[in-house]
C-alpha cells in the first residue's frame, strides 16, 4: 500500500515545483503538477538505481528527502505567487467529465483481468502491452540499469521508458502490474484534459 504514499508525494512535489512559476493560472498548476511531480521523482530514483538498486523503502525514503527538498528550498522565498482562477467550477466539471468517464472505461477494458486472475489484452493493446509490461517487470525483478530491451538482450533501450519506469516503482512498492499501468494513465487523462481546455480558452 506504499504507492499510494508515493502517488501522493509526486504529487506534492509536482505542486511545490509548478506553483512557484509566474503567469500561471491555478488550473494550468493542477494540470502539470502530478506530471512534473512523476517525472522528478522517477528521474531522482533513476539516478540511484544506478548506485543501488531500490527497494519500496528506499523508494519512499528518497521520495519524501526530495518532498522535504523543495518544500524548504520555496519555503523561504521572498513573495508568495498568486495565481488567478481561468475556468469557474462548472466548466471545470465540464472539463474533467469526459476525462473522467473514459478514465472508467479504460479502467473497466483495458487490461482486464480473467477469471483466472490472468491479464488480458483489448483490442487497443494487444501490440503494446506487451513490451510494456516485460518492460516494467524487467525493471522490477531484473533489475534493468542501464536499460536494454527485455526481448533484445545486449541491446540498448532506444525507446522512451521512464513513464514504465514509473510503473515498476509503483510495482515495488505494492501496486498491481495494471494498477501500475492504469493510475498514471487516468491521472495523465485528467492533466491532459485540463491543459488542453487552458491552451483552447
Amino acid at each position: 500500500m506504499s504507492w499510494y504514499l508515493l502517488i501522493l508525494i509526486c504529487l506534492a512535489v509536482g505542486f511545490l515545483v509548478i506553483r512557484e512559476i509566474e503567469g500561471l493560472y491555478t488550473e494550468e498548476i493542477l494540470a502539470m503538477s502530478p506530471v512534473l511531480g512523476i517525472m522528478i521523482i522517477s528521474y531522482i530514483n533513476y539516478g540511484l538505481a544506478h548506485i543501488k538498486y531500490p527497494g519500496s523503502k528506499s523508494i519512499l525514503i528518497s521520495s519524501l528527502a526530495t518532498l522535504i527538498s523543495v518544500f524548504i528550498l520555496f519555503k523561504y522565498r521572498s513573495g508568495r505567487r498568486k495565481h488567478e482562477r481561468l475556468f469557474s467550477s462548472t466548466l471545470i466539471f465540464i472539463i474533467i467529465a469526459p476525462a473522467l468517464f473514459l478514465s472508467y472505461i479504460s479502467w473497466r477494458t483495458t487490461i482486464p483481468h480473467d477469471e483466472n486472475g490472468n491479464l488480458l489484452s483489448a483490442g487497443t493493446t494487444w501490440g503494446d502491452l506487451p513490451f510494456h509490461l516485460a518492460l516494467i517487470t524487467s525493471f522490477v525483478y531484473g533489475k534493468n540499469i542501464p536499460p536494454v530491451y527485455p526481448i533484445l538482450p545486449n541491446k540498448n533501450l532506444g525507446y522512451p521508458f521512464m513513464f514504465d519506469f514509473y510503473s515498476s516503482l509503483l510495482v515495488i512498492c505494492g501496486a498491481s502490474l495494471r494498477q501500475s499501468i492504469m493510475i498514471p494513465n487516468i491521472i495523465f487523462y485528467l492533466s491532459i484534459s485540463v491543459l488542453v481546455a487552458c491552451l483552447s480558452w
